[in-house]
């Protein structure tokens, strides 16, 4: 069976019809491969125009949940699919209802008697941010009989407040969501960049550490000297490193220790006059 959705585009001149195919004798089929927790299932057809004219069609299915009645499927479904439109609303909702006939479905939700009754409580939950639960409410209170055309009015704005604000509420939790990793990401690269420094001082303190055991070594192995000025030892370095225009320079390098020199002072002088301060 086939029933058709009238529409009028959300966005420039697209184009929206939705066709509504009920599943009945193929709910079980349906339900096993859509997940099982459906107890039945609606599949909607939206047509609109792509960029080149063509008619684009794609298909939205709608499933109702255990725990779920008609109403609180039909605002969920829709607000996942941006069926907003509130005519457009109660007619998935008419074929959901028509989907649960004969399947004793008895969610547990708690009806109420008036449609001012449901939206006192569709604004209690809005207070709370339970739009979508908000939504399900204004639909129920909307689908009852002998409301004027004021109030019906006025509960179908509250539904479309109700869809914009739990956009919104979706909105910033994305937002906040993307900060959230933006941070974590920025702690992430300063603790590798503390790693890597750490990394690095200890590399560099092991060098110093070589650098004077090596002068030390050279110093016992060398002949005793008396005259001033005298070498004791000497030992060459290959140094690179940036230049003040960024590019790659190299270096070879002999630091010698004299007999009246320090181990110490000699390595200090040498760090100092080529830049090694780690």
């Amino acid at each position: 069976m086939l029933l058709i959705l009238s529409a009028s585009g959300r966005e420039c001149a697209t184009l929206l019809a939705l066709c509504c195919f009920l599943l009945l004798t193929q709910a079980e089929e349906e339900v096993n491969q859509t997940g099982p927790d459906y107890i039945a299932t609606i599949t909607l057809v939206a047509t609109h125009a792509g960029k080149d004219g063509a008619q684009v069609k794609r298909d939205i299915l709608i499933g109702v949940r255990s725990m779920e009645d008609a109403a609180a499927a039909a605002a969920r479904g829709c607000y996942e699919h941006d069926i907003l439109p509130t005519d457009q609303v109660l007619n998935v909702l008419s074929y959901i209802k028509n989907s649960l006939d004969g399947k004793n479905h008895q969610p547990d939700i708690q009806l109420l008697r008036t449609a001012g009754a449901y939206m006192k409580r569709a604004a209690e939950l809005s207070t709370n941010d339970q739009y979508i639960d908000a939504a399900a409410d204004l639909i129920r209170a909307i689908d009852r009989n002998g409301l004027d055309a004021t109030v019906r009015s006025r509960i179908s704005q509250l539904l479309q407040d109700a869809f914009k604000d739990q956009k919104g509420y979706d909105e910033q939790l994305e937002k906040e969501r993307q900060i959230a990793e933006e941070l974590e990401r920025r702690e992430k690269a300063e603790r590798e960049a503390e790693e890597e420094s750490a990394r690095r001082k200890a590399m560099d303190e092991t060098d110093w550490t070589n650098f004077k055991e090596e002068l030390q070594r050279l110093m016992r192995n060398s002949e005793s000297a008396d005259e001033e000025g005298e070498v004791l030892a000497s030992v060459s370095f290959h140094l690179e490193g940036k230049g003040k225009d960024g590019n790659k320079v190299s270096e070879d390098i002999a630091v010698s220790l004299q007999a009246s020199q320090d181990v110490s002072e000699v390595a200090f002088q040498f760090c100092s006059s080529k830049g090694l301060h780690s």
